[in-house]
């Protein structure tokens, strides 16, 4: 998903990047969405009790990092030296440190922006709770 952190110019094809995105959660993390991806399935692991999604996850980890690594090449050599320091500055997996230069974001905006997420997570919960017997 590394390619997510690069935006094309106005008029461009998704064949060619153009530029480095430092802001909102790539400005901390080079992999927000696998990140969470694997997240997402660790919780289902431990809601459900399901052994394989141990195994699942072992493989998502392994496809993911031959993809980003894969894509992190393609983008050195696309983008050159301002892909250098955005990699070199931006952990990979974990969001250690201070945002990357230019890295900030609005909470408010990303709880607006994600309101059908939250409404996602509502329902879920709600059908979680049905079903456990809560309420």
């Amino acid at each position: 998903m590394a390619v997510a952190v690069f935006t094309l110019e106005p008029g461009e094809s998704a064949g060619r990047v153009a530029a480095c995105e430092h802001h909102g959660p790539f400005a901390r993390l080079r992999n927000p969405l696998l990140v969470a991806n694997g997240l997402v399935w660790v919780g289902v692991g431990v809601v459900c009790g399901w052994p394989w999604v141990i195994a699942w996850l072992g493989l998502l980890v392994v496809h993911h990092s031959l993809v980003v690594a894969w894509e992190e090449q393609h983008l050195r050599q696309a983008l050159g030296a301002p892909c250098e320091a955005y990699l070199a500055e931006v952990p990979r997996w974990l969001p250690l440190g201070s945002p990357a230069e230019g890295g900030g974001w609005s909470r408010d905006e990303v709880l607006h922006g994600e309101r059908s997420t939250w409404i996602a997570v509502g329902a879920v919960l709600v059908v979680l709770a049905v079903r456990v017997g809560v309420g």
